[in-house]
């Protein structure tokens, strides 16, 4: 049985609409941060989180291309991650050494590339290092 791999137009198409749609989704959100209440925050920054990494170890299970997504979802949860330690940090008003926010990162994506054995994940984790 031959290697079934997505079609490019399909991965290039769904890639632009999904950053279109994430930019707007962005955009919505920043425009209204001040707004939303400080559980209604943490809701969406972890809601965000879970999902993608859910959804990414789901897909990698699967056979054919879906694999590829999967990990693709895993690795921007992993960076869902690394922005979500900054946003509860201004939703709270924590005022710490900066550069401790790229070493929790660091830890939490070594610690996604190991049990799913993501070189992704790995370069994360190995990529930041402290300004």
């Amino acid at each position: 049985m031959p290697n079934r791999s997505a079609p490019w137009g399909l991965l290039v198409f769904a890639t632009v609409g999904a950053i279109v749609i994430d930019l707007g989704v962005i955009l919505h959100f920043a425009y209204n941060w001040e707004g939303i209440p400080n559980y209604g925050k943490l809701a969406i920054v972890f809601a965000t989180l879970i999902e993608a990494h859910l959804s990414g170890i789901r897909l990698l299970g699967c056979g054919g291309w879906q694999p590829k997504l999967g990990e693709a979802l895993v690795v921007m949860g992993t960076i869902f991650y690394g922005v979500d330690i900054w946003l509860v940090a201004q939703i709270y008003n924590i005022d710490e050494h900066y550069p401790d926010g790229f070493y929790f990162w660091a830890l939490g994506a070594l610690a996604m590339a190991w049990p799913i054995r993501s070189t992704a994940n790995g370069l994360l984790a190995v990529g930041w290092r402290s300004p």
